[in-house]
């Protein structure tokens, strides 16, 4: 039986891990303001964040500190950050530009069927913060159910629909890719924060979220 401290933060990593692979865009922004093209910037996205590899590793790593009680809520965060890596690969698998999934072995990328043409790439992606206000709206939702107080979640559900329907203004005007990567990052980035954070001050009510056996105890 997994015992309650590994899977109370593994609650958490699944929630961060879902999240972080996305953070290499950091490095495609600083190509495209460096003054590089869309193919350089995109180079390196979803590579080493999106990679078997790092997954395997991280879980690895995780269940060994988990399970040998070096740190159990360290072990637990790094396995289900890994598990939340995992579920944000499988939904980048549709996308036809895939993801690097056997990096560094190899950079090829791996990707199914979805392909979408003009502007209706960027109304892809800017449902992003369409998903961040729900998310926002649901651990909100949870907060009430546990009677618990919720931070922030909130202004940052509104904040969320506010940034969706200015993307989505922008995202009509068919402007450059290039261009419209500097301005979904410059609104996005900060909502990563938002997600990565707003958890972490909101851990108490993911805690609470039965999983496996605890559902029917």
């Amino acid at each position: 039986m997994l015992d309650e401290a590994g899977t109370r933060t593994m609650r958490l990593g699944i929630v961060w891990g879902s999240i972080l692979p996305d953070i290499d865009l950091l490095i495609s922004i600083i190509i495209i303001a460096a003054g590089g093209n869309m193919q350089q910037a995109l180079a390196p996205h979803r590579t080493l964040t999106h990679s078997f590899f790092t997954m395997l590793a991280l879980a690895l790593i995780g269940l060994v500190l988990w399970k040998t009680a070096i740190s159990k809520s360290v072990g637990g965060g790094l396995f289900g950050i890994a598990i939340g890596m995992f579920a944000h690969v499988l939904l980048d698998l549709p996308y036809e530009v895939g993801v690097s999934f056997l990096w560094p072995l190899t950079s090829q990328r791996f990707g199914l069927f979805w392909s979408l043409p003009g502007v209706w790439a960027y109304l892809d992606q800017t449902l992003d913060f369409l998903f961040a206000a729900i998310f926002f709206y649901a651990l909100h939702r949870l907060a009430k159910k546990y009677q618990m107080r919720s931070r922030l979640l909130v202004p940052a559900a509104v904040a969320s629909i506010v940034a969706f329907l200015v993307m989505v203004t922008y995202d009509l005007t068919a402007v450059s890719a290039s261009q419209w990567l500097l301005v979904y990052a410059g609104i996005g980035l900060p909502f990563l924060l938002l997600i990565l954070i707003l958890p972490w001050l909101n851990r108490r009510i993911i805690y609470s979220i039965p999983i496996g056996s605890e559902q029917h105890a």
